[in-house]
C-alpha cells in the first residue's frame, strides 16, 4: 500500500510539472505515453494471438506529434493507418488484426492526441476531475455505502453505489471548476461531470475486461503499485474527447 501511495504522489507531482510546463514538453510526454501504451496493449493482445500493427501506430504517433495543430492531420493519419491495415488484412486474408489495430489507433493514439488541443488550457484539469478524482469518490463511496455489485464478472469490487458517488463527486467538482474558470457557476458543467464520470468508469471497465480475458493483472509495471500506463490512463483516454468538447462550447 505504501508503495502505491508513494508512487501515486510522485506520479501526481510529475503530471503537475508536465502540465505547468506545457508546450513541447507536454507534447513530447503525450507522444511517449502513447508509445508505451501501444506496447502494453500489444503485449496483452498477444495472449489472445492477436497482433496489432505496432509500427503503423508508432508512425501515427510521430506524425501527430509534429502535425497536431490542425484536426485535418488527425483525419489524414487515421485514414492512412486504416488503408494500410486494410492492405495487410487483404494480403493475409484475416481482418482481425486490422480491426484491433484500428481500435488501438482510436483508443490510444487519437484519444491521447486530444491533450495536444488542450495544451495550455486550464480546462485540462477537468480530465482528471472526471477520471482520477471521480474514481477516488467512487472508491470511498463504495467502501462506506457499497452493497450492490456493478460488474462482478469484470471488476468484483466496484459497486453501483460507488459508481453513483463518483458521478456526484465529479459533477460537484466540475461546478466548482466552472466558478474558478468563468467566475460564476455554470450549471451545464455538472452535466458534463456526470457524463464524464460515467464514461471514465466505462473506460476503466473496458480496460479491466481486456486484462481478465488475457489472464493478466496489470498492463505493465512501469508505475510501482499501479501497473502500466494503460492501468492509470485507461479512464482518462475516454474522458479526453469529452473535455475537448467543453472547450469547443465556450
Amino acid at each position: 500500500m505504501m508503495k502505491r501511495i508513494s508512487s501515486g504522489i510522485v506520479l501526481i507531482l510529475l503530471l503537475g510539472f508536465v502540465l505547468v510546463q506545457g508546450g513541447y514538453f507536454l507534447n513530447f510526454s503525450v507522444a511517449l505515453l502513447s508509445i508505451i501504451a501501444i506496447y502494453e496493449l500489444e503485449r496483452v493482445l498477444k495472449e489472445k494471438r492477436i497482433h496489432i500493427h505496432r509500427e503503423l501506430l508508432y508512425l501515427q504517433v510521430v506524425f501527430l506529434f509534429f502535425f497536431h495543430a490542425q484536426s485535418s492531420f488527425l483525419l489524414v493519419s487515421f485514414i492512412f493507418l486504416f488503408l494500410t491495415s486494410g492492405f495487410y488484412a487483404i494480403a493475409r486474408n484475416d481482418i482481425t488484426d486490422m480491426v484491433y489495430t484500428v481500435f488501438a489507433s482510436m483508443y490510444i493514439v487519437v484519444n491521447f492526441s486530444f491533450f495536444y488541443a488542450l495544451n495550455g488550457d486550464a480546462r485540462v484539469l477537468l480530465v482528471f476531475i472526471f477520471s482520477w478524482i471521480s474514481d477516488t469518490c467512487a472508491y470511498f463511496t463504495g467502501v462506506f455505502f457499497g452493497k450492490h455489485k456493478l460488474c462482478p464478472a469484470i471488476s468484483p469490487k466496484k459497486t453501483i453505489e460507488g459508481s453513483i458517488g463518483g458521478m456526484i463527486g465529479s459533477a460537484l467538482l466540475a461546478l466548482l471548476f466552472s466558478h474558478y474558470w468563468h467566475g460564476e457557476i455554470i450549471w451545464y458543467y455538472a452535466g458534463f461531470g456526470l457524463v464524464g464520470s460515467a464514461i471514465s468508469q466505462a473506460g476503466d471497465l473496458i480496460a479491466s475486461m481486456f486484462k481478465r480475458q488475457s489472464n493478466i493483472k496489470d498492463y505493465g509495471n512501469i508505475i510501482p503499485g499501479h501497473g502500466g500506463i494503460l492501468d492509470r490512463f485507461d479512464s482518462i483516454l475516454f474522458v479526453l474527447p469529452v473535455v475537448y468538447l467543453i472547450t469547443l462550447m465556450n
